[in-house]
């Protein structure tokens, strides 16, 4: 029901073939809209544009657009108004293999059907090709994305991988190589890239060792080294996992960690997240945050606090403030934004308008939440090659609730030991959400639990945090159902209800609970 929010793309190829670049078509540069540095403010929130695309696409975000890559074609949209842009066709047998971008100019790779590989530089604004070549060296790839920054996409290019470049991603021409990343038995490895999430603030080279995984931190404008790292003794074995934002790295190893600024100054190697971490950095700070809470780090003192906040799997930063995403207070359905001051760890709830996932990322899953211009932005990308999804999360209005609640009113919560006529509840059980207590969100009726998951303002806002499939009205205004617990999960109206188990039974009794619900 939930889903997992991320920005992802495709690993290209081991081999390329050698090639240069043609000179560059007319294509007129546009200047990129320009988002401002700010996330949503407001107490509440709601949803915004919305859109979904087929298996396989994969997605890149710069310059204020959003690129979408699928079989057939390449797509911009505009990510302030979701407005499609432009729509270039990719022609057979040519298949998208990656997709990035960086300054005002989106880079395709596709292959054919001989293996031979492809690069086309498009203008972001237009869609018009600046220029394409074939074989610019196996790309280092972060999260499965390039690493792409600065208008630089680095690349591994000597058959010993001891030589990193960067191409500039507006001529195609190599603005700048560097052999100095590894010395002895270490190589550029690409693979290990998996295990490495970047913003391209730094580009981070995985290097493997025979005994060991190190890391070399690059200038993406320059190719200079900034720092070099033993991280794993252990090989890819002891659990390697990396995360650039903002020019500052976490690595993460055999339970160990460390945080380093640019500069390879460690801000901290004890207390920090080992799994499951996400990292951010607005302004002086550098917030780290998963299984431990969360550690604000000061760019400018090198001091570290650690605050008592829940424990959060996506972090967003934008105007000198933290957006982080978490699981809302159960049995409730929908998610919670929470809006934290890092120079005080103070946090202020929202509720998530839409169906979102706080699941744990995995080496398989990167994840992508921007905050800008006012709104937030969330990306989700399956690589088992079911959809994607992109949403905009905009400044709800004032409403009399708290916002921990989207705005409804404590009251306005149904009994549900009363919501099937006839039928006497057993076993209440009241949620605890802020400093509202919700008497009886969850009762047995008939045997079978019924929980009042969500109340949203209104019916449209229920449908978003639903996220069921409303076409296909099989229960109430639409419904779907868990495995793994058998759950049964119904919107009627703005309610949405939640009954373990499913089968006739619990379809009589949502029945009941629908009439009810219409009768309010």
């Amino acid at each position: 029901m939930r889903a997992l929010w991320l920005a992802v793309a495709c690993l290209l190829p081991a081999s390329c073939t050698a090639g240069a670049p043609r000179p560059p078509a007319r294509a007129t540069p546009s200047a990129p809209p320009v988002l401002a540095d700010a996330g949503p403010a407001s107490p509440t929130l709601a949803p915004g544009w919305r859109l979904a695309g087929a298996p396989g696409e994969q997605m890149a975000v710069a310059d204020g657009r959003l690129f979408v890559a699928g079989p057939e074609s390449l797509r911009a949209y505009d990510l302030a108004g979701g407005k499609r842009l432009w729509t270039v066709p990719v022609r057979a047998p040519r298949t998208v293999q990656a997709v990035t971008a960086t300054a005002g100019t989106v880079l395709l790779a596709t292959w054919d059907r001989g293996g031979d590989e492809r690069w086309s530089a498009l203008d972001a604004g237009s869609g018009a090709e600046v220029w394409a070549t074939s074989g610019q060296g196996r790309p280092l790839v972060q999260a499965l994305h390039f690493p792409s920054a600065a208008g630089v996409v680095p690349a591994v290019s000597d058959p010993t991988q001891r030589t990193v470049k960067g191409v500039d991603a507006r001529t195609g021409h190599v603005r700048w190589a560097t052999g100095k990343v590894t010395d002895g038995d270490c190589l550029a490895d690409p693979t290990l890239t998996e295990h490495v999430r970047s913003d391209g603030s730094v580009v981070l080279v995985p290097l493997a060792c025979p005994s060991a995984v190190m890391a070399a931190a690059l200038d993406p404008a320059t190719g200079a080294v900034l720092w070099r790292r033993r991280v794993a003794p252990g090989g890819v074995d002891a659990g390697f996992t990396a995360r650039v934002a903002g020019g500052v790295t976490l690595l993460s190893w055999s339970g160990n960690s460390a945080l380093l600024d640019r500069r390879g100054r460690v801000l901290a190697d004890t207390g920090l997240c080992q799994t499951n971490c996400s990292l951010a950095v607005t302004g002086r700070y550098a917030a780290v945050a998963g299984d431990g809470g969360v550690q604000v780090a000061d760019l400018r003192t090198g001091t570290v606090k650690s605050h008592s906040l829940p424990d959060y799997t996506q972090l967003a930063a934008a105007g000198g403030v933290l957006y982080a995403l978490r699981d809302g207070p159960a049995p409730l359905m929908a998610s919670t934004l929470d809006r934290i001051d890092p120079a005080t760890g103070r946090a202020t709830p929202a509720a998530l308008p839409i169906a979102a996932s706080s699941s744990a990322p995995s080496p398989t899953f990167g994840e992508n939440m921007i905050a800008a211009g006012g709104d937030l932005f969330l990306l989700r990308s399956d690589l088992g090659g079911r959809t994607w999804t992109a949403a905009q999360i905009v400044p709800g209005p004032a409403r009399p609730g708290p916002s921990e609640l989207g705005g409804v009113r404590p009251r306005d919560w149904p009994d549900a030991c009363t919501l099937a006529r006839g039928v006497r509840g057993t076993h209440p059980a009241d949620a605890r959400v802020g400093a509202s207590t919700l008497r009886h969100v969850s009762c047995r009726l008939s045997g079978i639990t019924t929980t009042v998951a969500w109340v949203a303002p209104t019916p449209a806002l229920a449908a978003a945090v639903f996220d069921g499939d409303d076409r296909h009205v099989r229960l109430g205004d639409g419904s779907t159902t868990l495995a793994s617990p058998p759950r049964t999960v119904m919107r009627s109206g703005r309610f949405v209800v939640v009954f373990d188990g499913d089968g006739p039974q619990v379809d009589r009794l949502a029945d009941a609970v629908h009439a009810a619900l219409r009768a309010r």
